[in-house]
């Protein structure tokens, strides 16, 4: 099988639909790295010390991130295949379980060393200086592992359903509180566990701020698609088992559906049954001749 070039010329609305959302996306990565710089350089005026017992505290945290990664990719083709049946309710389903794994494993990860630092920071140095540091940052921000876990599966998922901008929003709100809260503590002059301190909460905003983008997302794509309630009062989607397409439910950026097909109990009554078969008489032999 090869790919023609040729034969698969550019199209102008597909572009702008990848566009939407992957355009949007990569301004999450961007506000990674600054936060990262900002950090790096508030913690630096602390000195050495500080500064590398922040980085022992970073590399966790970056090896941390491709769990949550994982989890959230694998999320994306399962919300995506819901949202465009129309079945939002499974799609909401999907990411949240995905969201509460990654919240669990990064949040058990994050509470190890944030109670026995020494079992990964003395894997690199045994300066007790950086060892103190290191604890320092372990202390606040491991405990809020598991909400920066949640906010990060939940933006993968997000793309899945094509609505990538609560979670950027998300990421802007802890850029802005890293930067302007960092800038004002370092004016003040504050200690360097007051950094540590901003981290953690701009990651639990970020978890959080997700969280909230997210819930009210997911209510304003069922309401575009049609989501209605069934007979026993809990949302569902066109496809649930409460029968939200039996009651006529459609999404309504979809075609109507068409008359339902009748079920084969249905069909037994009305079947026109083929006339019954009547046996034929043997064909007539001729009489033989009578000596």
């Amino acid at each position: 099988m090869t790919l023609r070039v040729r034969s698969t010329p550019l199209q102008g609305a597909l572009l702008r639909d990848i566009l939407k959302v992957g355009g949007l996306a990569c301004i999450s990565p961007l506000q990674t790295v600054l936060i990262t710089l900002i950090l790096t350089r508030l913690v630096a005026q602390f000195g050495t010390a500080a500064l590398a017992g922040y980085g022992v505290g970073t590399w966790l945290e970056f090896l941390l991130v491709p769990l949550a990664v994982a989890i959230g990719v694998a999320s994306i083709p399962l919300v995506g295949m819901a949202i465009g049946a129309g079945r939002v309710a499974w799609a909401r389903r999907a990411a949240w379980l995905a969201a509460a794994l990654a919240t669990g494993l990064l949040g058990a990860l994050g509470l190890v060393p944030a109670v026995a630092p020494d079992v990964w920071t003395a894997r690199f140095t045994r300066d007790p200086a950086v060892l103190a540091s290191a604890a320092l940052y372990f202390r606040w921000a491991g405990p809020c592992h598991g909400l920066f876990g949640l906010g990060l599966c939940l933006y993968f998922s997000s793309l899945g359903a094509g609505k990538v901008g609560g979670p950027v929003l998300a990421g802007t709100l802890r850029l802005l509180m890293v930067a302007v809260g960092g800038t004002a503590l370092a004016a003040a002059q504050a200690p360097a566990w007051t950094i540590f301190t901003l981290v953690a909460v701009a990651m639990a905003a970020f978890g959080l701020g997700t969280v909230v983008a997210v819930h009210v997302t997911s209510r304003g794509v069922a309401r575009s698609t049609g989501h209605c309630h069934g007979s026993n009062g809990r949302a569902s989607d066109r496809h649930g088992s409460n029968g939200c397409g039996v009651n006529g439910c459609a999404p309504a950026t979809w075609p109507a559906a068409g008359p339902a097909a009748p079920s084969p109990a249905q069909t037994d009554g009305r079947r026109q049954r083929a006339p019954p078969k009547t046996a034929h008489p043997p064909p007539l032999r001729p009489a033989a001749a009578s000596p």
